[in-house]
């Protein structure tokens, strides 16, 4: 269709994520990383990195012209989980939700009565259990 460069937004850590760690939740620590999120999620992101990676490698040889840029979201966002409280006080808890160990549970979202904001918006990676803030993105912006 004509389009040559295309900004290809890389996988989140998904075994950082509210929703995926209210969702499989366990008490089984072994599961967990030293940051809190859960290693088989973040494997499988990884692994869909490579895929997408692997993928767009094949394009490129196809079609010389294409400019492909894929961004680090999965580096950039890991570093809010890995550095606790350097950038950004509760990486792993909503901002806007309703209970559980990470302030989020499914069917109480953002929105409905009863569920409540945080006060400070900036200390936090995640919105509301699926979304992340604008200051997250923000430095991710200002990394990249």
């Amino acid at each position: 269709m004509g389009g040559r460069t295309f900004l290809v937004p890389g996988e989140f850590p998904m075994g950082c994520s509210v929703t995926y760690l209210t969702l499989y939740q366990t008490s089984n620590q072994e599961e967990y990383d030293p940051s809190g999120c859960l290693k088989w999620l973040n494997k499988f992101a990884k692994y869909h990195s490579d895929q997408l990676q692997a993928e767009l490698n094949m394009l490129r040889e196809l079609y010389p012209h294409l400019n492909t840029y894929t961004q680090t979201t999965t580096t950039l966002c890991y570093a809010f989980f890995k550095n606790r409280g350097r950038f950004i006080e509760k990486p792993l808890h909503a901002c806007c939700g309703s209970g559980g160990p990470y302030n989020f549970t499914s069917g109480r979202q953002c929105g409905f009565k009863g569920v409540e904001s945080c006060s400070d918006p900036s200390k936090y990676v995640c919105w509301d259990g699926v979304h992340m803030i604008e200051a997250a993105y923000r430095l991710m912006a200002v990394r990249n």
